[in-house]
């Protein structure tokens, strides 16, 4: 899928972009059925559909980012965790355990000067 082709925000779209590189091509599935905001998204574990993360931008300063972390619904219990005002740094890793996922070596590599 064209990242850029997305009817969203610029700030979104280079947020999947860099999570793309950080976590891998394979690592999500971009939700296009679930309507949000133009200023967030969801994305899915390919393995897990019910396993997803929302990802915001509005209300949230510059260069940072709000996430839901979404867990697999049940028959009594819907739970997930809200963090804000993150880093996409921050991002990637909090999706990678998330996923279950390793991060890349690109990941490594453009974070070791921050």
């Amino acid at each position: 899928m064209n990242v850029w082709s997305l009817q969203k925000e610029t700030k979104i779209k280079t947020l999947l972009i860099i999570l793309q590189e950080y976590l891998g091509r394979d690592a999500f599935v971009i939700d296009m059925d679930t309507i949000v905001s133009w200023e967030a998204i969801y994305i899915r574990a390919p393995h897990d559909h019910d396993l997803c993360a929302y990802l915001y931008t509005y209300g949230e300063g510059r260069e940072r980012y709000g996430v839901h972390l979404e867990y697999p619904k049940d028959a009594e219990n819907y739970s997930y965790d809200v963090f804000e005002s993150l880093s996409i740094k921050r991002v990637a890793e909090m999706l990678a355990v998330h996923f279950d996922v390793c991060l890349t070596g690109y990941f490594h590599k453009t974070v070791e000067g921050l």
